[in-house]
């Protein structure tokens, strides 16, 4: 056996030890792992794929009562004067995924935002295209630098380029910026959130979007404000039309976990 052969042999070898001392388990509900399971149990991974019977085709609400009438709004769509025409989602608010999105933010389980990376790219990848040529690029919601220094990396940037790939847009990680920092919108009243976000966002100087279809990143979507503020940057610029895509949207009477 050759030098190769004999450090491929050696670190299996390592890695069977550890596992034995320290049974791989899943992030989310604590069972071991087995070999036919990725990141997380596959029990787990089948609840972050339970879909609902219906999922409004505006603005990718979930779990919001009945289907509306064909063309109607439901009680999650955007209002009138929103800048963002819809959004795309693979799951709605649970407290499942809410805990899954929580550890990946706050916990740094980076593990489980590869997960919800490639269920992005596995189940929006179709309705993206779907879309056809009204998409031009891909960008992420941007963190304020104090908030990206101190998480150590952007979330909706990670689930971003994922999508990007499953795509083959263009992404674009630094269109948007920040131009103030801002409370978390999961810690302010639903009635005071549009204000908490109100301006402040916009194009980075040299960037242009004039006439370009452009499709927003973000982790969970919940009253749509921080959305609807960067829709209103680009718009503002002269894009044309933005969507929305986001692993989770949340349905009447969840809360938030923005940012």
């Amino acid at each position: 056996m050759g030098a190769p052969g004999a450090l491929t042999l050696a670190r299996d070898w390592g890695r069977a030890v550890v596992d034995f001392v320290y049974p791989p388990a899943c992030p989310l509900c604590h069972r071991r792992l087995t070999r036919e399971d990725r990141t997380v149990c596959l029990l787990c991974e089948a609840q972050l794929k339970l879909r609902p019977d219906w999922q409004c085709p505006r603005c990718g609400g979930r779990g919001c009562g009945a289907p509306p009438e064909s063309g109607r709004r439901c009680r999650l769509c955007p209002p009138g004067g929103a800048a963002w025409l819809g959004a795309l989602s693979v799951v709605g608010y649970s407290d499942f995924a809410a805990r899954c999105v929580h550890l990946f933010k706050y916990n740094r389980r980076l593990e489980l935002g590869g997960v919800m990376a490639r269920l992005m790219a596995e189940h929006l990848a179709e309705p993206v295209g779907a879309l056809g040529g009204r998409l031009d690029r891909i960008a992420p919601v941007p963190l304020h630098w104090a908030r990206r220094l101190a998480r150590g990396f952007n979330q909706s940037e990670r689930l971003a380029r994922a999508l990007a790939a499953a795509t083959g847009l263009e992404l674009d990680t630094r269109l948007l910026r920040r131009l103030r920092h801002t409370k978390r919108q999961a810690l302010v009243p639903k009635d005071l959130r549009a204000e908490n976000v109100r301006g402040a966002f916009g194009l980075r100087a040299g960037r242009e979007v004039r006439r370009q279809g452009i499709l927003l990143v973000d982790d969970v979507v919940t009253t749509g404000e921080t959305v609807n503020e960067c829709a209103k940057a680009l718009k503002d610029a002269g894009a044309r039309e933005v969507w929305v895509a986001c692993f989770a949207r949340a349905g009447v009477g969840r809360g938030a976990d923005e940012e």
